[in-house]
């Protein structure tokens, strides 16, 4: 039964590990989530004078959703972090957290090759109609959230 969790080596199953890792980040997010919540709600309705109506638009505010994804993507990467680090215990080195003087042109060679493969498939999407624009090519309407969830993924990847 023992072999279940552990392997011949004493160490915790990959499985296992994912498994936790899951479940921290996921009972992290819904804490974290729920303490930005209840402060955004106190801070809305002390704005708006106790307007409960308020409170039913709150599911459409794109800053909270922005904050919601930052916060939900903050507590998985550091879950992940915090799991390399305790359970592993291995150097960031060896995730690929390098100083950026070395591995500064494979960050840009990533980057461009992230970039492609991104156009390749908004390039296929857009020809088989699979998608439609909504405003020109020359003229994109980038908005905070955007940027920031850009930015997200880049550093997720």
């Amino acid at each position: 039964m023992k072999f279940i969790f552990v392997n011949k080596n004493s160490q915790i199953r990959s499985g296992w590990k994912i498994a936790m890792t899951l479940a921290t980040a996921l009972a992290a997010t819904v804490v974290v989530g729920i303490v930005i919540g209840i402060i955004y709600m106190i801070i809305t309705l002390a704005v708006n004078g106790n307007n409960p109506k308020v409170l039913i638009n709150l599911s459409k505010d794109s800053s909270l959703m922005l904050i919601s994804n930052l916060t939900q993507s903050f507590c998985i990467i550091l879950s992940v972090v915090l799991f390399w680090k305790l359970i592993d215990k291995k150097p960031m080195r060896d995730m690929g957290l390098i100083n950026i003087k070395k591995g500064g042109r494979d960050l840009i060679i990533g980057l461009i090759f992230g970039a492609v493969s991104m156009i390749f498939v908004f390039v296929v999407l857009l020809n088989t109609n699979n998608i439609t624009l909504n405003n020109s090519l020359f003229k994109p309407n980038i908005s905070l959230s955007m940027l920031a969830e850009m930015i997200l993924f880049i550093f997720v990847g």
